[in-house]
């Protein structure tokens, strides 16, 4: 690409004579990284030799798309100034943000969120970005980070069993368990989640379930199953699981209003009730409408417990057609014509 310049700004004396540039800076659309565009055109302003109104002026011939349109409304004074664009298409297409050691320039959208900040594909993808969720480790570019809250705490702590509990074959129990390591900010509602390989109860054979808890309590409830044929004890000290805090949602209904999926039930509830208790039936409908199905395609399936038929020692059964046999009509009686054949084994 080459340039011709033939004129200066207000205030410069001269002409400036046409020069090709050594090294030619690439386009620039705007859905590169811009920072990464930066550096590449201060490399060829570094080599050409420009001064600010000649880079500005290759800034400007080598825009193009939404970059090209993003400045095209600015007056001559802006266009003319090297610092001025780059401020310009900064903000629009690139912001800095330091993760550990790495500097990196993303496009950023703000929202009415709220979370700080989301870091997206956009962002892990070219970084070799890895959630590590068990070990609570973000890496990028092979540094590891540890995910903290904005006071340095974990957002997630262990939880073990407090005491050894026994469990029945087939039934599930409540075990009571204490949070290790929890930080200040782990309090209120939380959530109980197994750990994705089982943990160390799992190796008990028994299944661990989400459950809510009050994380500012001493001792929490945790759900354990055992789909097992035996008596299965849980000792004290084993891992079951992370906690997590959560935030607990509430879905206002209007009670004079029914959902549509609980209409009939409500209807066909109230036939021969006393009129003085309609009220209540519809309140505890209204309250726990969720828990009940709204067609045959949401009622759900799981493969967490699975169960066998045990047939023991005994072998598959194949018997031979029955043949029906004829009849023939004997005064008010109907007789076969031949005798049944047995049943062969």
């Amino acid at each position: 690409m080459s340039a011709m310049m033939s004129h200066a700004p207000h205030g410069m004396q001269g002409h400036v004579k046409p020069q090709r540039p050594l090294l030619v800076p690439d386009r620039y659309n705007g859905k590169a990284a811009w920072m990464d565009y930066q550096h590449h055109f201060e490399a060829c302003k570094e080599v050409n030799g420009w001064n600010d109104f000649e880079a500005a002026s290759f800034l400007m011939a080598s825009l193009q798309g939404e970059a090209l349109r993003c400045v095209s409304g600015v007056n001559s004074r802006v266009r003319c100034s090297y610092h001025e664009l780059l401020r310009i298409l900064g903000r629009r297409f690139g912001t800095d943000i330091r993760i550990g050691t790495t500097i990196q320039s993303v496009k950023v959208l703000f929202a009415d969120i709220k979370c700080e900040g989301i870091l997206g594909m956009d962002f892990l993808l070219p970084s070799q970005g890895i959630l590590d969720f068990n070990r609570r480790i973000l890496q990028i570019y092979g540094e590891e980070i540890q995910c903290t809250t904005q006071r340095g705490e974990t957002f997630v702590a262990r939880v073990k069993v407090a005491s050894t509990t026994t469990i029945p074959a087939g039934h599930e129990a409540i075990v009571p368990g204490r949070i290790i390591d929890k930080g200040l900010s782990m309090a209120g509602t939380a959530v109980i989640e197994p750990l994705e390989n089982g943990g160390e109860v799992a190796s008990k054979g028994v299944i661990i379930g989400r459950t809510l808890v009050d994380a500012g309590k001493d001792v929490i409830p945790v759900r354990v199953f055992n789909p097992g044929d035996s008596t299965c004890e849980v000792q004290e000290g084993l891992t079951v699981g992370m906690i997590t805090s959560a935030d607990v949602q509430t879905q206002g209904c209007d009670s004079d209003e029914l959902p549509p999926h609980v209409q009939d039930l409500y209807e066909r509830s109230i036939e021969n009730l006393d009129p003085q208790y309609h009220q209540q039936v519809k309140m505890c409908l209204v309250e726990n409408a969720d828990v009940f199905s709204k067609n045959s395609q949401d009622i759900g399936r799981t493969d967490i417990v699975q169960h066998s038929i045990k047939t023991w020692d005994a072998k598959p059964v194949k018997r031979e057609t029955k043949e029906v046999p004829a009849v023939q009509p004997v005064g008010n009686r109907k007789t076969s014509a031949r005798p049944v054949r047995p049943w062969r084994d």
